[in-house]
């Protein structure tokens, strides 16, 4: 739509995207969490693979940057959302309590450790590589 005509390579790339987006939430969202976290990415993901990329000028032949790691990124962030039970969420489980029941959700501290798990991941993949 952005181009003027749909292409097959940008309607099997928004479908990565979204896989991508929801398999960090795969056991934590709910369905219509899971849809709208694909809406999202495909959406985000879609802007890094034209705009940021034309603007940066990197070599990404297939947009692997901009779907995957991008999509997985927004998918991660958007699981410490998406958990929330009052969202349709599975929660946390407190495995501390006995019986274990259902964490109470902290918004603030559950994005902030997601993110902090984003963090993590890209430094420990820029280092290692």
């Amino acid at each position: 739509m952005v181009k003027g005509k749909p292409s097959l390579l940008g309607a099997l790339s928004g479908c990565v995207a979204g896989l991508v987006a929801v398999t960090p939430a795969a056991g934590y969202a709910g369905p219509m969490g899971a849809i709208v976290l694909g809406l999202v990415v495909g959406v985000v993901c879609l802007f890094f693979c034209t705009a940021i990329k034309n603007a940066l000028g990197y070599d990404d032949a297939l947009d692997v940057f901009g779907v995957h790691c991008i999509g997985g990124i927004v998918g991660a962030i958007g699981t410490g959302i998406l958990v929330n039970p009052a969202l349709g969420g599975a929660g946390i489980i407190d495995y501390a309590a006995i019986p274990p029941k259902v964490a109470d959700y902290d918004f603030m501290a559950q994005v902030i450790s997601q993110c902090k798990g984003v963090a993590t991941t890209l430094v420990w993949s820029g280092v290692a590589r």
